[in-house]
């Protein structure tokens, strides 16, 4: 990927978070609209997306990569795992908050920002590969995820809280249409074309959504939050600078696929997901830490993801 390429897609990105941005300050979005919208981006656009992406794009992946792309993948959040353990001791962070440190080093927004993003930017191969990424974070995130947060602290809560999670976890959405991806690629099926080009039609909203959504939560956010905590910048600069150009080039030194180097460190070069903020909220966390991370990191992350992709493909 040429680093004119890179600057061209991420100034189209930028523009669009831009539009979101202007409308939030002119009160056209507000709290409630970006609710219901992250929620049809989510639960709809998203899944929608993957299974266009399989349909507009040419997918030459051969069974062995696809398996390839999964090991590779669970590699990866195996090593994060491991780092999310030891770069809160090595940047002395105080013991109360060094889970949440582990959360975002681990998880990042690699399915709201992650997904449109990539379709902006990727293509063919690359997007499967993507999709392959995130159907893992769903898996290592209520497993993993959920171990290292821990239990809610209101006991009466307890029982109806898991039954929730666990049936919102059986309807995820995009969970179910990542699986439902990787099994028509592997198994070549067809696709009815009415229900492909209502993927496709309801996919295409998705990016301008999601970068205006993530716009207006950058408008929404506090200037004082994005200067406050000082701390974070350190690690922020490891976990998306540091981590994805280490992986980008520790994957091309293996001679992994460029389409697979590519969708990987796009996704690691994400900024910090809500998903851990919202776990912490049912726990009654104190949530500072991962507002400010998620706040910091996505205010940041244009000018970080255009970086490392420049660094790693000029």
């Amino acid at each position: 990927m040429e680093i004119v390429i890179i600057l061209k897609n991420m100034s189209v990105i930028l523009l669009m978070a831009f539009m979101g941005y202007v409308l939030y300050k002119k009160g056209i979005l507000e709290e409630n609209t970006n609710k219901k919208l992250s929620t049809l981006v989510v639960d709809l656009c998203n899944p929608a997306l993957s299974i266009a992406c399989i349909i507009e794009d040419k997918i030459t992946a051969t069974h062995q990569e696809i398996l390839q792309a999964v090991g590779i993948s669970i590699a990866i959040y195996g090593i994060l795992i491991l780092l999310g353990s030891i770069l809160p001791k090595l940047l002395k962070i105080e013991k109360g908050e060094e889970k949440f440190y582990h959360m975002m080093t681990v998880y990042t927004n690699v399915g709201f920002i992650g997904l449109p993003l990539a379709r902006a930017m990727l293509h063919g191969d690359a997007m499967l590969y993507v999709i392959i990424f995130n159907v893992l974070y769903s898996l290592f995130f209520y497993t993993h995820g959920y171990f290292v947060m821990g239990k809610r602290k209101e006991k009466a809560e307890k029982a109806a809280a898991e039954k929730k999670e666990r049936r919102r976890f059986s309807l995820n959405l995009g969970l179910i249409s990542g699986v439902a991806t990787i099994i028509i690629v592997w198994f070549d099926l067809p696709i009815p074309e009415i229900i492909g080009n209502v993927c496709i039609y309801t996919g295409d909203a998705n990016t301008f959504l999601a970068m205006s959504l993530l716009g207006a939560s950058i408008a929404a956010a506090p200037l004082k939050q994005l200067l406050s905590n000082k701390k974070l910048y350190g690690f922020l600069g490891l976990r998306m600078l540091f981590i994805p150009i280490v992986a980008a080039f520790l994957l091309k030194f293996m001679k992994v696929d460029q389409n697979m180097v590519l969708a990987f460190t796009l996704m690691l070069s994400m900024p910090m997901a809500s998903m851990p903020l919202m776990l912490a909220e049912r726990n009654g966390e104190d949530t500072r830490i991962l507002s400010q991370g998620i706040a910091i990191s996505t205010a940041v992350s244009f000018a970080t993801i255009t970086l490392v992709l420049g660094l790693v493909y000029s």
